[in-house]
């Protein structure tokens, strides 16, 4: 439904996702769209042998994007050349990766429809940034994670959050998945 899904790196070393759609029924005739992964990565620590990277060569997934803060470290510029020449794009962008700066750079690049898919420092930014949100999509599964579960901070409180409204709900095995509109 996207043309991209995001990501930080912390997500990307913790979990090693692979952001296609291979749990989805089959198609007759056809083959889903595949969103184009995209990492926050700006000291460029993405696994050169990450599943991201290994989908793509074995055509699974697309080319993986990293955005990367610009540097001239020679680690940097060295990291920069291993992930290209593993199969990612790396984008750079000067100065901090603001919100505004990043949805701006994917649009120049042809990405109308991104999917933030977290970590939670990620949703957490995008949330701070106003307007930077249409759809909210919450998926709750029967599982209590405890005190080793990752939140969104103490102090993401309900007054900084845009209202919204719920659109569709519905379960997917033992998920339920909410579709939240914002309003403005």
């Amino acid at each position: 439904m996207h043309d991209a899904i995001m990501i930080g790196i912390g997500t990307a070393l913790n979990d090693n996702p692979q952001l296609n759609t291979r749990h989805l029924p089959a198609l007759s005739g056809s083959k889903y769209h595949l969103p184009r992964p995209i990492i926050l990565d700006s000291s460029l620590r993405l696994p050169l042998d990450c599943k991201l990277i290994q989908n793509y060569k074995e055509g699974r997934g697309r080319r993986p994007w990293v955005i990367g803060q610009v540097s001239e470290n020679s680690d940097w510029v060295t990291r920069k050349q291993a992930l290209e020449a593993a199969g990612a794009r790396v984008i750079e962008v000067k100065g901090r990766i603001s919100i505004p700066v990043l949805l701006t750079t994917l649009r120049t690049l042809g990405i109308r429809s991104l999917m933030v898919e977290g970590g939670a420092q990620v949703i957490r930014s995008f949330f701070a940034e106003a307007n930077s949100v249409n759809t909210i999509i919450v998926t709750v599964a029967p599982t209590f994670v405890g005190n080793d579960g990752v939140g969104y901070g103490d102090d993401l409180v309900s007054t900084a959050l845009p209202n919204m409204e719920p659109t569709r709900t519905e379960l997917f095995g033992r998920d339920a998945v909410m579709t939240l509109k914002v309003i403005r």
